[in-house]
Parts: structure tokens; C-alpha cells; sequence
């Protein structure tokens, strides 16, 4: 997804290799979450923006600040009804996506997968060919399997050299059998791991008092 700057928002251009360009136009979200318009009353200089958003009252009383934090979030809101919300870094949140949409048949859209591919190898440690937990860490059996088979699943040759480099990596560590219980998970929904290799995590652990070291504030791995 490109991000094209234009004045009071921002346009935010869909790559598709076979149907050409379509534009999504992002007006008022936008608008709050780039440029703090709704501290416009305070700070005259986003005044200079062409935002057409209702101006926010100076507020004196408690009520009159929840009234400006309902008509902020309603702005803010989708047309579904739910919020979005931003929340890059993590490498390991997109690839749980892309197996459900696969296990459930949900056709993945060629626009979207051209964009995932390119982020995902954007990603990719240039030296040792793996990914992280996140987009500063270290390579990981976690990261570099999770993304591997994401990057799978919208198409990319098993026989490209990025993907070699991957594997190799993972090889190196052992397989995905040295992942974590996330890893194991996934990849048992998607069938290519058998679910004994999932780490049990009986239900009554959850019982254990919390600050028990063996409490469910601790199981997540």
C-alpha cells in the first residue's frame, strides 16, 4: 500500500499488477490521526489544512471533554462500526491472517498480495535471510517460519532465492519443531504440522494463582 500525501489527507494507493491502480480515498480518519486536527482550536496552524471537520469546544467542565471525546472517536470510526487501528512492527500477526483466509477458502485479493509480498521481503534480514519477532529483532524459528509460509500462501516460488535463504536459515535452526506454541499452532491448523508437536497447555493451569511462577501470565510461549 503507497501513501500519496495530498492536502488535508492522505490517498492511500492499492498496487494491483493485473487490474491497474484503485485509489481508496482515507478523508477524515485520516485527517484526526495525521495532522491532531482535533486539537485544531488550540494550535491555529492546522487551520491552514482543508479538513472539514466540526471544530471541538474549549472545554470547562468534565462533561463538556467526554462530549469532545465522543464526537473524536466518532469521527474515527469505520463504516462497519469498529475502529482501525495502527500496528506495524509485529511479524507475526500477518502471517495467522493470511492461514485463516487459507483454511477457510477466502480468496485472497492479487492487489493485497502484491503488497504483502513486498512488505514481508522489505522485512526480511538482509544477512541471514530470516525474520523476528518483530521488525528490529534478531531472526527467529518463530519469525522465519511464520513469514515463510506466509509469503507461500500468496505465491512466491518455493525455488526463489529469498526463499532458499530462508529455509536455510530454518534449517539451521532445527525446523519449525523449535518454534514456539504460536508457530506450532498455526502450522497445525494449516496441516503442514502434526498437532502432537503442539506444547499441551492444559486448562487447569489456568486455576494456578496469578503470581504463581507457573501462572498464565507466563504460559504465552
Amino acid at each position: 500500500m503507497r501513501m500519496v500525501a495530498r492536502l488535508g489527507g492522505i490517498s492511500k494507493t492499492m498496487l494491483n499488477t493485473m487490474l491497474g491502480r484503485s485509489q481508496l480515498l482515507i478523508s477524515i480518519i485520516s485527517d484526526f490521526r495525521l495532522y491532531g486536527s482535533w486539537l485544531s482550536v488550540q494550535f491555529p496552524l492546522s487551520d491552514t489544512l482543508v479538513q472539514g471537520l466540526p471544530e471541538l469546544q474549549h472545554v470547562k467542565t468534565p462533561l463538556q471533554a467526554a462530549e469532545n471525546g465522543l464526537s473524536f472517536f466518532s469521527h474515527l470510526q469505520l463504516e462497519p462500526g469498529n475502529w482501525a487501528c495502527e500496528y506495524g512492527g509485529p511479524m507475526f500477526l500477518l502471517p495467522g491472517l493470511l492461514i485463516t483466509w487459507y483454511v477457510t477458502n477466502t480468496p485472497i485479493p492479487p492487489e493485497y498480495a502484491t503488497e504483502i509480498k513486498r512488505y514481508l521481503f522489505a522485512r526480511q534480514h538482509p544477512e541471514d535471510g530470516g525474520w523476528g519477532l518483530h521488525i528490529e529483532a534478531h531472526s527467529s524459528v518463530f519469525g522465519t517460519a511464520m513469514n515463510y509460509v506466509a509469503l507461500r500462501l500468496v505465491g512466491v516460488s518455493e525455488d526463489d532465492p529469498r526463499m532458499i535463504k530462508a529455509r536455510g536459515l530454518l534449517h539451521k535452526f532445527g525446523g519449525a519443531i523449535y518454534g514456539p506454541h504460536w508457530a506450532k499452532s498455526w502450522l497445525s491448523i494449516l496441516g503442514v504440522m502434526d498437532w502432537d508437536c503442539v506444547n499441551p497447555v492444559p486448562p487447569e493451569i489456568w486455576l494456578v494463582h496469578l503470581e504463581s511462577s507457573s501462572g498464565n501470565n507466563t504460559i504465552s510461549d
